[in-house]
């Protein structure tokens, strides 16, 4: 499951005029935006593009928030500013 999907059902249960991501500049970071789309997948890595796509054994654990949200509301969320920073892995850019 990807980072946003938490950030996109956190983002959708609290209320958009609750939180919001707002933009970090910190140059010396390598980083790279976040994902605004993905598909949610199952233990064998079989990937769905909707839930309607989820065999009937998997939607326990495939559920509709783990899905990307539709064009018309991804402007909303701004999940590109969901910033994955490879410090996280110990790559710190040079300056």
């Amino acid at each position: 499951m990807e980072n946003e999907a938490v950030i996109h059902h956190m983002l959708q249960e609290t209320g958009l005029d609750c939180v919001t991501l707002e933009d970090v500049n910190l140059p010396n970071l390598k980083h790279h935006p976040g994902l605004s789309t993905w598909k949610p997948c199952i233990k064998d890595m079989t990937s769905f593009s909707a839930f309607e796509e989820v065999p009937e054994k998997w939607v326990s654990a495939v559920r509709p928030y783990l899905f990307p949200p539709n064009e018309k509301e991804a402007s909303k969320f701004n999940l590109q500013k969901w910033y994955k920073y490879f410090s996280l892995f110990g790559k710190l850019s040079e300056s």
